[in-house]
């Protein structure tokens, strides 16, 4: 993907300024997809959202949250026409990992991270929005319509202003371009153009590649290195004055700061003020500046990446995390009372999957119809049962310690 970005006059003709599909096709081989059971183990793999992790699987109905509790798992919920959304796919999927430092790499961007989008044929996982970043939208199965308005209500929002999200989306947006992706096409979707997809006559996948341009501002860099500048002097410390028995704040005609000179003594003014701020304000200073937020983000999926790889297990419908040794055994637990009784409960839960899972070949769970208990291929009863075994390993563990 990174080369239908870095070729050509991408960058200077339409990064951030008009929305359109990138020429030639993206190698989606290695991305998560049905063929590769990738997009099943992701989705197994991926948090819920009241774990506070930031890598998790949301449901959306329409642009609604679906409550998690009301499935037993994702696939159920795919099966009832709910999108089965993954935040930060970047942090649970290697492909997604490396794809993202290969558009890094391959165009100089200072960051990419990923969403993944399941959805339903012929349903939308959320309504017409606009995002405070630019994306790349790659289509890793199915086929999905895409409309994009050409004039952003908001030109280059930040987080507090995206419409379709913080503000109502304006009942007359414009013209508009409407397109159709196929597997492995790319769609460039600058930050603040409002957009929607619905997928088509099937299930549709795709992966959205966000490069988080609000934090990459002109403004916002450069006030970071004014203040960095400041913040090294004592003297920009200091509150502001105010003249005694005044309203606080600053005049705008500038007569309180003069005097308070004059009765504290050495008191900024306005003028230092400007000559300073003028001075933080050059190549080197904003250079700094900039690589310092793209370490600091960078070491920060590092150490996400990490722990998650380290701490969870997890599966379709019952999670249980556990710290594991670098030799993949794991340690003995000693559980509280609290934690015996959330690991009963659990077994509970699995015993009474298992059980339900276990009829005849036409047997139900949900809504999702189930090949036989003796099918040896059936990922739910692998997961329910290896479930199963941990819980009961650290019940033993927990009663003999």
């Amino acid at each position: 993907m990174h080369k239908l970005v870095a070729e050509g006059e991408f960058f200077s003709a339409t990064f951030q300024e008009r929305a359109r599909v990138l020429g030639g096709k993206a190698p989606i081989e290695a991305l998560p997809r049905s063929e590769n059971g990738g997009l099943e183990k992701m989705l197994r793999s991926a948090p819920s959202p009241s774990s506070g992790c930031p890598a998790h699987a949301l449901l959306r109905r329409d642009g609604v949250q679906v409550d998690r509790s009301a499935y037993a798992s994702w696939a159920h919920a795919f099966a009832d026409g709910v999108s089965v959304i993954v935040n930060r796919a970047d942090y649970l999927d290697a492909s997604v990992r490396r794809a993202c430092r290969e558009m890094v790499d391959g165009t100089g961007l200072p960051h990419c991270y990923a969403n993944v989008y399941c959805t339903p044929a012929g349903c939308r996982a959320v309504g017409a929005h606009a995002d405070d970043r630019d994306v790349f939208v790659v289509q890793l199965e199915g086929r999905k319509r895409w409309r994009v308005w050409t004039a952003p209500p908001v030109p280059y929002p930040y987080p507090d202003e995206q419409v379709g999200k913080q503000l109502e989306v304006p009942s007359d947006l414009g013209e508009s371009l409407e397109i159709v992706l196929a597997a492995g096409d790319v769609l460039y979707i600058p930050r603040g153009f409002v957009h929607e997809a619905e997928s088509l006559e099937v299930s549709s996948a795709h992966g959205t590649f966000a490069v988080a341009t609000h934090d990459w501002t002109w403004a916002s860099v450069a006030a970071s290195a004014v203040r960095s500048a400041l913040d090294a002097e004592t003297a920009w410390r200091r509150a502001m004055p105010f003249e005694p028995g005044a309203a606080p704040g600053f005049d705008p005609a500038g007569h309180h700061l003069p005097t308070k000179v004059a009765v504290l003594g050495n008191v900024p003014t306005v003028d230092r003020l400007r000559a300073a701020a003028s001075a933080a304000i050059n190549p080197e200073t904003l250079s700094l500046e900039l690589g310092s937020r793209v370490a600091r983000q960078r070491k920060r999926d590092e150490a996400i990446v990490a722990e998650m790889a380290k701490t969870m297990v997890q599966d379709s419908g019952l999670s249980l995390s556990t710290r594991v040794k670098s030799t993949g055994r794991r340690p003995p637990a000693r559980l509280g009372v609290a934690r015996v009784v959330e690991a009963t409960a659990l077994v509970a839960r699995a015993l009474d999957f298992v059980v339900r899972q276990a009829g005849d070949a036409g047997s139900r769970i949900g809504d999702l119809r189930l090949p036989p208990s003796e099918d040896p291929n059936d990922h739910l009863r692998k997961i329910s049962l290896a479930d199963l075994g941990i819980t009961l390993d650290l019940l033993e563990r927990s009663c003999s310690s």
